[in-house]
Order: structure tokens, then sequence, then C-alpha cells
């Protein structure tokens, strides 16, 4: 793998976890309510 693709993995996994970041804290304000 070269870095370019290493650099294109990276990024996708980190919209993935800002994303369930998002879902997790909506989920969490639902259940604050």
């Amino acid at each position: 793998m070269n870095q370019n693709d290493a650099a294109k993995s990276i990024e996708e996994l980190s919209k993935m976890l800002e994303a369930n970041t998002r879902i997790f804290k909506n989920l969490k304000g639902q259940l604050d309510d």
C-alpha cells in the first residue's frame, strides 16, 4: 500500500469516526431529554 492509499484510508476512517460521534451525541441527547 502506498502513502496515498494510506492517507485516503485514514481520511475515510476519520470521517466515519466523526459521523459515529455525531450519532452517539444525538442518541445521548435524546436519552437525556
